[in-house]
């Protein structure tokens, strides 16, 4: 069983409705943004990123 779950599916918080929970806000909202790129950008090679494989998500 996991110690927690991070709900990050917006302001509906279906996760925290379907289990009858209360919300603990630990910190401002925050923001994700995304994109979808393809090649190679030598600058941002060393960046951070969350990526897919055929293994799944890193």
């Amino acid at each position: 069983m996991a110690g927690f779950v991070i709900d990050a599916v917006g302001g509906t918080h279906w996760l925290v409705r379907m289990l009858k929970m209360v919300i603990e806000k630990h910190s401002l909202p925050l923001v994700a943004y995304y994109g979808y790129a393809e090649g190679e950008c030598p600058p941002r090679d060393e960046n951070h990123a969350i990526t897919v494989n055929s293994e799944g998500w890193e």
